[in-house]
């Protein structure tokens, strides 16, 4: 469950700028330069003739990938109504949420199980599998977050700016619910419990329903790798509509859509997911530390 922070919303104190702030105007210089990079690289030569388009490892028939994917999102939802209605009301707002957040992580973790089985019950396509072994998916995700996050930061920018321009609201410095609720109980035992569903379950449900079980299976139904990245990106922006606050609701769809298609294109150029994963739980892990610094 991707965060976005808007860093540059935040009120500047009167001694000078603040550190979100400085991330904002830093994207705006490196997130060119990420884009130079790729362009220089043709990242897109890869995805198409006569090099591609790339062949999917997925093992799984579409039909069976997209009812996974329902089930996911229907097991994820029941996990958290369940979540909610154990833990007492009067437990306070942050550790309610950070309950429902896991129960919805278990909850789909089923789901996940259940593809798991499937997908180790059939037989492997000969020519399929990773397209990169474990070390080489690692650099990628590193490198991969290095150029990501100042064009997912600097895109949610221009969204606000949009924004701005269209409602004349001031929006909030947070552009997440759940950074919202972070920011005012740092350090505690729930913030804690809300944080490790942030950056250690939620990355990787999310990857596996989005770019496992909705991606792969668009690919089976025969559609490119860049033109399905940017399908299941756009999906992923959408199913988090609901936890975007109204006052910053275009930067945070801009942002998530750039973020979802990069983690796309680089589950197409790696063939793998542990990658994916990890860019996701780092740059949830650089927005959960910029919240940390908003008072």
């Amino acid at each position: 469950m991707p965060r976005i922070l808007l860093a540059d919303d935040a009120a500047a104190p009167e001694s000078g700028l603040t550190l979100l702030e400085v991330v904002s105007i830093a994207s705006w210089v490196l997130a060119p330069l990420s884009v130079l990079v790729l362009v220089r690289m043709r990242f897109w030569s890869r995805f198409v003739p006569p090099a591609g388009p790339l062949p999917t490892p997925w093992r799984l028939s579409a039909t069976m990938g997209l009812g996974l994917y329902l089930a996911s999102i229907f097991l994820g939802a029941a996990g958290a109504h369940l979540a909610g209605r154990l833990v007492p009301e009067d437990a306070g707002l942050v550790l309610r949420s950070a309950g429902m957040m896991w129960g919805m992580v278990l909850g789909t973790t089923v789901a996940a199980f259940l593809g798991a089985l499937a997908w180790t019950s059939r037989r492997q396509p000969e020519g399929s599998g990773p397209l990169v072994d474990l070390r080489t998916s690692m650099l990628a995700a590193c490198f991969a977050a290095a150029l990501l996050i100042p064009m997912v930061q600097a895109t949610s920018s221009l969204g606000q700016w949009l924004q701005n321009l269209i409602t004349g609201a001031e929006p909030s410095p947070l552009g997440h619910e759940t950074l919202r609720l972070m920011a005012d109980s740092t350090g505690t035992p729930a913030w804690w419990l809300m944080a490790t569903a942030a950056v250690i379950g939620a990355p990787f449900i999310e990857e596996v329903v989005y770019r496992g079980f909705l991606q792969q299976s668009i690919r089976k139904v025969g559609l490119g790798p860049i033109w399905a990245s940017i399908l299941v990106g756009g999906f992923f922006a959408l199913m988090h509509v609901s936890a975007l606050p109204a006052d910053t609701r275009i930067a945070g769809l801009s942002g998530l859509l750039v973020l979802g298609v990069g983690l796309g294109l680089l589950r197409e150029w790696t063939g793998r997911l542990d990658a994916c994963i990890l860019v996701h739980a780092i740059f949830n892990v650089f927005n959960l530390l910029l919240a940390m610094t908003v008072e």
